[in-house]
C-alpha cells in the first residue's frame, strides 16, 4: 500500500496536471464527439452526503476486529486490525479487496445488502460537481460515464439541471441495446443499482463483471480514453479488464488518466496499472474542484446550472449547496463564486415570482404598498413556501401591529390566515379572517376563505350565501355552493325533489351566467344526473353533450362526456377513431389529455399490445416524461397490465421529483406495501 505522495515519488513521469487533461479533451477531431469516458467511484458522492468505499472500510473494518477480537480493552489501530484480521477466521478476509469481504462479512445475504445500500443512498441529492459535469457532457465532452456506484446522482442531475435525459443501464440483460455511435448520454452501472437485489458487493461477486457488461465496457475502449475519478481500482473484475485492454494496442489510444486525491491510499493493483503504457495519474483536490475547474475554462463565467432549470426542488438543492459544511470549506475559487452567484441567482427568481404577483394582484400593483412593505411581504411569502409557518406568523403579527396602512393590514392579515390554516390553528385563522372581513366587509374573497375554513355543511353554506349575495354573478361562488350541497346530497332517498331542484337551478344559473365550456358546472350538471338517473336523464345529458359540440366538438370534457354512455366493448374500440380524430384537430395546448385519454380507453379494452406500443412512443418524448401525471399513468399501467412492480416504482420516484403529489404518493405507498417494503412504506 501507498499513499499518492509516495506515487509521485516512485512514478515522477507519469504525473499529468488537470491542465494537461483540459487540453486533452478540448483537442477534438469533431465537436459532437468526446474523446473520453469517465469511470466514476464512490469517492464522487461523498460531497453529496454518502460514505466513500473507504469511509465504509474504516467504519466495518473496526467493527468486525472488535466483535471478533476476544481482547476487548486493546486500544484499536489500523494496523492491528488488518494484522488480526488476516491471520485468523478461516481466510474470509481478502487484504486487497477489504471492501466487499467485510461487507459480506457484515450482511450474510444479497437481500440484506441492498437494503443497507438503499439506506447509505437514500435522499441524498447531486453535488455541485455533478451539475457541472452535467454541463460539460450537454456540450459532448462527455458521453458514457461507467460507475461502480449504486446511487442514482448522476442522473438525478441531469432531471435537475438540464432538459438532457440519458440512458441508464444497471442489468446485464439490457445493455446490448446501448450503442458506441448514439449521441445521446450513457450511464453504465458495473455493478448494478441500489434497487435490485443483483447488484455486486461481495468478494466473489465483483470478481468477475457479467458478460455483456464487460463486453461493452471493451467496446467503448476501443476509440476512447478513460479518465477514472473517485474509484480506487479495488475490483478484480474492473482491473483485470483495463490490464488486459492495456496489451494491446487498439485500446485505450488516448491513454487512462487516473485521478488521485493527496492523502489517498494506494493498492497494489493500482500501483501496478499505473507503471504500465497508456497509463498516467493526475493529482486532484477532489471530484467537485477538478470538474469546477474544467467547467471554468471551458465556459468562463457560465454558472453550472442553467437558470430556466431552477425549478422549486433545484432551489432546495442549491440551499443545501450553499449550506454544505464540505463545499464550504473547499478551496477552490470557482466554487466559492458559484456558491455565491447561484444563491443569487435563486434569490432572484424568487423576485420575479414577486413581481408576477405583484402583477395579478392590484393592490400590490397599484402603489398602494411602498417598496419596503413590498420587500416585507416577499420575506413572508417565502417563508410561508418555504413551510416556516411559525417564524411567518410572528413577522406578519409583529408588522401588523406596527402599521397604520389599511392595505398593507389586509395584505398581513392574509399571510396569518394561511399560516394559521397551515398550522391547524383553525381558531386563529378564523379569528384572522373576521379582522379581514371588518376592514373589507364587501370583499366576497374574504367570505370564500371564511367557506374554506369551515368543515361543518351549515357553517359553509352560511358563508358562501352571503359571499353570493355581495356578489351574484360570480359563477365560481354558485359553483362553490353546488360542491356542497352535492356532498350533503342524499343519494338513498328516492326522487329527493327538494334538493334536487335546488342543486339544478344553481347550475342552471351559473351557466346562464357564464355558459363557457371551461365552467365546471356543465361537468358536475352531467356527472350529477347521471348519478341520480331522475326521469328523462339521458336525453339532459344529451343536451349538454349537444351544448358543448357546438363550442368545441373536439373537448376533451365532450369526448369524456360521450365515453362515459357506452357500455359496450366493440363500440369503445369504435371510439378510439374518435379520439385520434380529435388528436388531429385539437385546437388545445393539453396533447398529453388526449393521449392519457386514449390509453384509459385501451386499458377498458384490455389491449396490453396497443397499451405497451403508446407508452413506448410517449415515453420517448422528453415533454412528457417531465410531467408527473404521465408518469404517473404509466406507474399505473406497467403494474396493473404487466406486472412490472419494481419499474412502477422507479417510474412513480421519478414522479415525485417533479411535483410532490399526494395521488402520487398514495400510489407509491401501495406499491411499496406489494413489494413488501414497508420500512420505505412507512
Amino acid at each position: 500500500m501507498m499513499t499518492t505522495e509516495e506515487i509521485k515519488s516512485e512514478l515522477k513521469t507519469k504525473e499529468r496536471s488537470v491542465a494537461d487533461l483540459l487540453r486533452f479533451i478540448t483537442t477534438r477531431s469533431d465537436d459532437a464527439i468526446s474523446n473520453y469516458n469517465l469511470l466514476l467511484g464512490s469517492g464522487c458522492s461523498v460531497t453529496s452526503g454518502i460514505n466513500s468505499g473507504g469511509q465504509l472500510i474504516e467504519q466495518w473494518r473496526k467493527e468486525v476486529y472488535e466483535n471478533l477480537d476476544e481482547d476487548k480493552d486493546k486500544e484499536y489501530s489500523q494496523d492491528k486490525a488488518i494484522d488480526f484480521l488476516s491471520k485468523n477466521h478461516g481466510g474470509w478476509y481478502n487484504r486487497n479487496n477489504e471492501y466487499s469481504s467485510l461487507f459480506e462479512k457484515k450482511y450474510d445475504l444479497a437481500r440484506q445488502r441492498r437494503m443497507f445500500v438503499e439506506q447509505e443512498v437514500k435522499d441524498k441529492t447531486p453535488s455541485i460537481g455533478y451539475a457541472y459535469l452535467v454541463n460539460l457532457i450537454k456540450m459532448s465532452y462527455f458521453n458514457t460515464i461507467f460507475t461502480t456506484n449504486f446511487d442514482d446522482l448522476i442522473n438525478e442531475a441531469f432531471y435537475q439541471f438540464s432538459d438532457t435525459r440519458p440512458m441508464v443501464c444497471a442489468h446485464d440483460s439490457s445493455i446490448n441495446s446501448i450503442t458506441v455511435t448514439s449521441k445521446r448520454p450513457k450511464i453504465i452501472k458495473l455493478h448494478g443499482d441500489y434497487l435490485f437485489d443483483d447488484i455486486k458487493t461481495t468478494l466473489r461477486e465483483t470478481e468477475s463483471l457479467e458478460e455483456n457488461i464487460r463486453n461493452k465496457f471493451i467496446e467503448f475502449a476501443k476509440d476512447f480514453g478513460l479518465i477514472v475519478v473517485g474509484y480506487g481500482g479495488n475490483d478484480r473484475s474492473i482491473m483485470d479488464v483495463l490490464t488486459f485492454l492495456l496489451k494491446h494496442e487498439d485500446y485505450y489510444k488516448g491513454g487512462i488518466y487516473w485521478c488521485l486525491r493527496k492523502g489517498d491510499i494506494i493498492g497494489e493493483d493500482l500501483r501496478k496499472l499505473l507503471w504500465k503504457d497508456k497509463v498516467y495519474f493526475i493529482e486532484i483536490d477532489g471530484f467537485d474542484e477538478l470538474f469546477a475547474h474544467l467547467h471554468h475554462k471551458i465556459y468562463k463565467d457560465t454558472l453550472p446550472i442553467d437558470t430556466n432549470f431552477i425549478s422549486n426542488k433545484s432551489q432546495d438543492i442549491i440551499h443545501k449547496f450553499v449550506t454544505n459544511p464540505r463545499l464550504m470549506k473547499s478551496g477552490s475559487k470557482i466554487i466559492q463564486e458559484d456558491l455565491k452567484n447561484l444563491k443569487y441567482q435563486s434569490e432572484r427568481n424568487n423576485i420575479y415570482d414577486l413581481i408576477k404577483q405583484m402583477q395579478s394582484d392590484k393592490d400590490l400593483s397599484d402603489g398602494k404598498l411602498e417598496n419596503r412593505e413590498l420587500v416585507l411581504i416577499f420575506k413572508i411569502t417565502n417563508l410561508l413556501k418555504e413551510h416556516q409557518y411559525k417564524e411567518a406568523l410572528e413577522l406578519s403579527e409583529e408588522s401588523l401591529n406596527n402599521t397604520l396602512n389599511k392595505h398593507l393590514k389586509v395584505e398581513l392579515l392574509k399571510k396569518i390566515v394561511t399560516a394559521h390554516a397551515r398550522l391547524e390553528n383553525q381558531s386563529e385563522a378564523k379569528k384572522a379572517n373576521d379582522k379581514l372581513i371588518e376592514i373589507e366587509p364587501n370583499n366576497p374573497s374574504h367570505l370564500l376563505k371564511r367557506f374554506d375554513l369551515e368543515k361543518l355543511f351549515e357553517d359553509k353554506l352560511k358563508w358562501i350565501n352571503q359571499a353570493i349575495e355581495l356578489d351574484s354573478y360570480n359563477s365560481d361562488l354558485y359553483n362553490e355552493k353546488i360542491s356542497i350541497l352535492i356532498n350533503n346530497y342524499d343519494f338513498t332517498i328516492e326522487n329527493n325533489e327538494s334538493g334536487l331542484l335546488e342543486i339544478t337551478d344553481l347550475l342552471n344559473k351559473s351557466i346562464e351566467i357564464n355558459p363557457s365550456i371551461n365552467n365546471s358546472s356543465w361537468d358536475i350538471k352531467f356527472d350529477f344526473l347521471k348519478k341520480i338517473k331522475y326521469k328523462d336523464y339521458k336525453v339532459e345529458l344529451n343536451n349538454i353533450i349537444n351544448e358543448l359540440s357546438k363550442q368545441d366538438p373536439y373537448s376533451i370534457s365532450v369526448l369524456g362526456m360521450k365515453y362515459s354512455l357506452i357500455t359496450d366493448n366493440n363500440e369503445r374500440e369504435t371510439f378510439l377513431e374518435e379520439i385520434k380524430i380529435a388528436k388531429k384537430n385539437y385546437l388545445h395546448e393539453n396533447k398529453l389529455g388526449y393521449e392519457l385519454f386514449f390509453l384509459s380507453v385501451l386499458d377498458d379494452i384490455n389491449d396490453k399490445n396497443k397499451i405497451e406500443e403508446n407508452l413506448k412512443n410517449l415515453s420517448s418524448n422528453d415533454l412528457y416524461n417531465k410531467d408527473h401525471v404521465f408518469l404517473r399513468e404509466k406507474a399505473n399501467l406497467l403494474f396493473k397490465k404487466f406486472d412490472k412492480l419494481s419499474e412502477s416504482i422507479l417510474v412513480l420516484e421519478e414522479s415525485l421529483k417533479i411535483k410532490k403529489s399526494n395521488k402520487s404518493i398514495l400510489q407509491l405507498i401501495e406499491y411499496l406495501i406489494c413489494s413488501e417494503n414497508l420500512d420505505k412504506a412507512k
